[in-house]
């Protein structure tokens, strides 16, 4: 997948911001860098559920949150990046392998 340089690097500023602003991926990150509480009903925030299958596999990484090598797009992005996946559009089956192999 290819990017604008100077468009990915306001897109990945952008996520950030929204990473910091939203309540259940702010809390996920915190726990990933500081450690995951021992049961799942420890856990503060109603959304965290479908994040905490995946804590095994997450990282930060420049302030991202990452689920191995794709970087976790936050709810109010995701349009954005489809978008951006969309722009250099080359069928369906190119569109799927771009995204799942950069974003989740």
């Amino acid at each position: 997948m290819y990017f604008d340089i100077t468009c990915l690097d306001q897109l990945l500023d952008e996520m950030r911001s929204k990473f910091k602003n939203h309540d259940t991926l702010n809390t996920v990150m915190q726990y990933v860098q500081n450690g995951t509480p021992e049961g799942k009903r420890s856990v503060h925030g109603s959304n965290i559920g479908k994040y905490w299958k995946e804590r095994g596999n997450m990282s930060l990484y420049s302030r991202l949150l990452l689920r191995g090598r794709l970087t976790i797009v936050p709810p109010k992005l995701r349009a954005d990046v489809l978008g951006h996946l969309h722009d250099g559009y080359q069928g369906i089956t190119k569109l799927r392998a771009n995204a799942t192999s950069s974003v989740w």
